[in-house]
């Protein structure tokens, strides 16, 4: 999985509200659950809940309040399955302790992903395979993308 960024302020806090630092690069923190079996990836496998955090590297604040950007790699070395669904969740704790989460995934910051590794297919249907022509005057088939969502156009965007 590639690098993920993200966002995260304190905007209730006085501090912040004066340009003061209330959120420390250690206090941000990003979990990745595998949705089939409830799983987190704990950097060498999938187990119980784990967070990482992004560090001071990948961490830089700007504006008053501040708003802290970050970028981890903590997942770059997750066994990833073909066809799995996955979320991503985050969550940030201020210099006072607070963290709206508190430990609950439900509370925390959530993006869902679909880990689509397999190529979609192609076939053609017109004209006839075999058959002789001396125009052909239409092409048609179709294309369909193994893990496509009925509600969402396929990720196949040409044959």
């Amino acid at each position: 999985m590639p690098t993920i960024f993200g966002t995260a302020n304190d905007p209730g806090s006085a501090a912040a509200a004066q340009g003061i630092a209330s959120i420390a690069p250690s206090d941000v923190f990003v979990r990745l659950l595998r949705n089939s079996d409830g799983s987190h990836w704990t950097g060498s496998g999938w187990g119980s809940s784990a967070d990482f955090s992004p560090g001071g590297a990948n961490f830089s604040p700007s504006g008053t309040p501040p708003t802290y950007s970050w970028s981890t790699a903590a997942f770059a070395g997750a066994t990833l399955n073909d066809g799995f669904k996955y979320k991503v969740l985050a969550h940030a704790r201020d210099t006072p302790g607070n963290d709206r989460a508190g430990g609950d995934e439900n509370s925390m910051t959530l993006f869902t992903l679909l880990y689509d590794t397999s190529p979609p297919t192609a076939f053609l249907i017109q004209p006839s395979s075999g058959e002789v022509y001396s125009a052909v005057g239409a092409l048609g088939g179709t294309a369909r993308d193994r893990y496509s969502d009925a509600n969402k156009e396929s990720d196949v965007d040409h044959v």
